[in-house]
């Protein structure tokens, strides 16, 4: 694939991949502790799999196996503890491996331009150096190695265009599997790359054997992909089916209008530009004749339009944003390839210099934060004292918290908005954590700022434990209204 690349352009590419890897280590080294609001999520799991060989959460497994793996061979060889082998491991995975996306977006830029100029590497450059792609980071894990491996659908798929044979399609299959096992989001939107891929080469080839075999295929592969979701994670098959029903309810569009925060201005750029991308490719599609690169990219700018949309579910909008960023970088090689003045190419590969620039600027320097740090962890040590051997035992705390207290206490711990009744059915002591002070700026999705909030405290609790950061609660009893535990502080 890379074999006709010369000296200097390898070169390239790999200057372009340590630069991206080098701000990626940067921000996963920034903090003493784990970054991230939910960093504490990937290191609890990869040790349930080292310690138990279970995961114990339901949860999408490639990522905590690949590492749990390579941890695992630090700890063989006496070179680092169990936690310490884990969390090195976790940051330098994060830092590496995501960009490697530059690969098959090279490889795909290459297609669609048919050149090695530098444009092909600038504009493959977008997958690696994308705003999007530095949010991606440290507790959104899977969601940059789902792009990874969605990079190498597209290019496979892109190679099945041109030449359709068993051996493409299962390398399509591969990647395809392969996100299914890693990221639900980036799975999701794999399946419906697939559906719109088999509709429209249906309508174009449908008369052809090969292209109806292909929509039996992919029917059943997409009916496989319920029942693999299904039997990974049943919560998210039923996620799945909520998000087909309510894809356009409470679009993005009106919450703008009703000058809610549901998301960022980065976001309301990245719709503008994306729409406006996918729009022009399709008027220059009109005119194209290659129709194998004809059914490739408009499958691509359809995808890009819905995920983008404005129209769809903020809810929904807040995950697939960061995801949709991916698909654009063929567009802009399509459309950089047709335009036929050089001063319209320049000013495409002038606007990706100074996007890239103004991205590495910003997420070289910006502040990067973690939900624990040294004094934090001190107080929270102390309170293994109050939990009881022979009981079972819950904290409730805020979002972000509880993966912290399962990792450093080795209690359960849960989001008080995910309490209900049957906790007390399950457990013998229920409490509750409060954090008075340090938070980090970790919040909901949008443009408020706002830190994800305590959970109020019921009336029938007891408070065992003040110091400097944290109050502990025990709850004596079952609060008569669960729903105390959607309210907050």
């Amino acid at each position: 694939m890379l074999k006709k690349l010369s000296d200097k352009n390898f070169f390239l590419l790999v200057l372009l991949y340590l630069i991206s890897s080098l701000i990626r280590l940067k921000i996963n080294f920034s903090t003493e502790y784990f970054p991230g609001n939910n960093g504490a999520f990937y290191l609890l799991l990869n040790r349930n799999l080292i310690e138990s060989g279970d995961l114990v959460f339901r949860d999408f497994p490639l990522i905590f196996y690949i590492q749990s793996f390579f941890a695992s061979l630090l700890i063989k060889f006496n070179l680092l503890n169990i936690n310490q082998a884990i969390d090195y491991v976790s940051r330098v995975f994060d830092s590496f491996v995501p960009p490697l996306s530059i690969i098959p977006a090279f490889l795909i830029t290459k297609k669609v331009i048919k050149s090695n100029g530098i444009s092909v590497y600038l504009i493959s450059g977008l997958s690696i150096f994308h705003f999007y792609f530095f949010v991606l980071i440290s507790d959104f894990q899977k969601n940059s190695l789902g792009i990874f491996l969605l990079l190498w659908l597209l290019y496979f798929l892109i190679i099945l265009n041109e030449n359709f044979n068993h051996k493409n399609f299962l390398y399509v299959f591969l990647f395809f599997i392969l996100n299914g096992l890693t990221h639900f989001g980036c799975f999701g939107v794999a399946i419906v790359l697939i559906l719109i891929y088999t509709i429209i080469n249906a309508y174009y080839k449908l008369s052809d054997k090969k292209y109806l075999k292909l929509f039996i295929i992919s029917f059943l592969i997409i009916i496989f992909s319920f029942g693999l979701v299904y039997s990974i994670h049943s919560f998210r098959f039923y996620s799945m089916i909520e998000i087909i029903k309510n894809l356009f309810v409470n679009p993005v569009i009106i919450k703008i209008i009703e000058k809610e925060p549901v998301i960022t201005q980065l976001d309301l750029f990245h719709i503008l530009i994306t729409n406006i991308l996918s729009i022009f490719v399709f008027v220059l599609l009109i005119k194209n004749k290659d129709v194998a690169l004809k059914n490739y990219l408009l499958t691509l700018a359809a995808l890009t339009l819905l995920l983008s949309s404005p129209m769809i579910n903020y809810e929904i909008a807040q995950r697939i944003y960061f995801i949709s960023y991916i698909f654009i970088i063929p567009l802009i090689a399509f459309i950089y390839q047709t335009l036929n003045k050089n001063i319209y190419k320049r000013l495409i590969i002038f606007s990706i210099v100074v996007l890239i620039i103004i991205s590495v600027n910003i997420n070289y320097t910006k502040p990067v934060y973690s939900n624990m740090n040294k004094n934090l962890y001190k107080e929270l040590i102390t309170l293994k004292n109050n939990f009881q051997q022979d009981k079972r035992s819950l904290i409730i705390s805020r979002h972000g918290l509880e993966f912290w207290l399962m990792w450093i206490l080795r209690v359960d711990a849960i989001r008080s908005d995910e309490v209900n009744e049957k906790y007390w059915e399950w457990y013998d002591e229920i409490y509750i954590l409060v954090q008075k002070k340090f938070k980090p700026p970790f919040g909901p999705s949008g443009s408020n700022n706002t830190n994800f909030p305590e959970p109020k405290i019921p009336e029938n609790s007891t408070l065992i434990v003040s110091n400097d950061y944290y109050d502990f609660y025990k709850i004596i009893s079952k609060p008569k209204d669960i729903s105390i535990f959607k309210e907050r502080l």
